[in-house]
């Protein structure tokens, strides 16, 4: 959008207001991507939480992914 980077002139036909309008797309483009990357993250837990008989079958297997990695 800078068409010169020394003294910080807008190309042709590009205004401050444009810039803005990018700027606060981007910002509500990573609130939406973060929020939706947090959900995909917490989700193993949520089930857990949920579904507790899994619970032992899941720190069973989380042991022994540990153990393994230790051995290697």
């Amino acid at each position: 959008m800078q068409h010169d980077t020394v003294s910080h002139l807008f190309q042709p036909d590009v205004y401050f207001e444009d810039v803005i309008e990018r700027y606060n797309f981007d910002r509500l483009l990573r609130v939406i991507l973060f929020e939706a990357v947090e959900q995909i993250e917490n989700a193993p837990c949520i089930f857990l939480y949920r579904n507790k008989k899994y619970y032992n079958i899941y720190l069973f297997l989380l042991k022994n992914v540990y153990l393994c990695a230790l051995n290697t």
